[in-house]
């Protein structure tokens, strides 16, 4: 996922230097933008993120709620996303100074001030844990149709599943990279409240069905 994540800002850098009259200006920023936080950031991202977790619970896991959805996609999501900021992290520091064009290609907050990198940081991993989690929302509610031998439903909640999570991330994505771009810190703030946000969303959603799982099991007379 970095390599292909990598090679795709490579080539927003390519086409931004082919075309240099549309170096500046709100519109070049807002195709910059896309290019480097939709196509090569949420597209590869999920995609890697949603395969990742067929592969590992589809057929080997039973989902008995949401719940499970959720807390699958979130360890796949976190994990995920701690190697790849890590990744990202490494290459920067690790690259020569002479090879600044590399540099350029790379995801803005790597260079950006010490104060939107720092919390750039600290949400990154929970903004990619509140992204996961809403595609295991769709998840489970695909292995539960599966379960229940509603195939065409399965195929159509996974479908689902992965474009709400490419969107959602796309946008919220988006909207930082557009505030580091141009720096404007009212984009980075809403880009920032909404990772935070879904983040805290998701987590509740799982106490939630984590909570009326254990009630169903145990009974409420129960310890």
């Amino acid at each position: 996922a970095f390599l292909m994540a990598a090679g795709g800002l490579g080539a927003a850098a390519v086409i931004f230097r082919l075309f240099p009259e549309n170096a500046e200006g709100k519109q070049a920023a807002l195709f910059s933008v896309l290019l480097r936080y939709v196509l090569a950031g949420a597209l590869i991202e999920e995609a890697w993120k949603h395969f990742i977790l067929r592969i590992s619970t589809w057929k080997q896991m039973t989902m008995e709620t949401v719940g499970d959805g959720i807390a699958a996609d979130a360890v796949v999501g976190t994990a995920f996303s701690a190697v790849l900021y890590l990744a990202w992290q490494a290459a920067y520091h690790v690259l020569p100074p002479d090879l600044e064009i590399l540099r350029s290609a790379m995801p803005d907050f790597l260079s950006a001030g010490p104060v939107a990198s720092f919390i750039h940081a600290l949400l990154f991993i929970p903004s990619h844990f509140g992204y996961a989690g809403l595609m295991g929302v769709l998840y489970g509610f695909a292995k539960g149709s599966e379960q229940k031998k509603h195939a065409g439903r399965a195929g159509f909640m996974l479908t689902v599943s992965f474009l709400l999570a490419v969107l959602v991330h796309g946008v919220i994505e988006s909207l930082v990279g557009y505030g580091f771009v141009t720096g404007q810190k009212l984009w980075l703030i809403l880009g920032f409240a909404a990772e935070a946000l879904l983040a805290f969303l998701m987590a509740s959603a799982l106490v939630a069905v984590r909570d009326s799982s254990l009630e169903a099991a145990l009974g409420q007379d129960e310890p």
